[in-house]
């Protein structure tokens, strides 16, 4: 798909351009997709202390602390389908299978 591009002047305050240069910048104006997540609302039990250190952390790291346990979360679910997967390709490929030398024909598969 070929994306559009218009060039524009660099400008700054009320669009006079800037003093250093009056090169010409492309702005890629492409295709932008966005799509809604539908997020769902838990209820956590922290204690007070870790409630705390969690708050003043995502606050160092400028985010929220919703933010750092969705994204925890979501580490934590993905290393777990990763290990899945892995597990699944190990053990398919220990297994020497059975197929006796049989070849499948395309009719064969779709034999109904």
């Amino acid at each position: 798909m070929a994306s559009r591009r218009r060039s524009t002047h660099l400008t700054r305050g009320r669009g006079a351009p800037f003093a250093h240069s009056q090169q010409r910048q492309t702005v890629d104006t492409g295709y932008v997709w966005t799509y809604h997540v539908c997020m769902k609302n838990i209820t956590l039990a922290l204690d007070e202390d870790t409630l705390e250190a969690g708050r003043a952390y995502a606050q160092r790291h400028e985010t929220t602390l919703n933010a750092l346990v969705r994204e925890l979360l979501v580490r934590t679910v993905v290393a777990d389908r990763e290990a899945a997967v892995r597990e699944m390709f190990r053990l398919m490929d220990a297994h020497p299978g059975r197929a006796s030398g049989k070849r499948w024909t395309r009719e064969d598969l779709y034999a109904r």
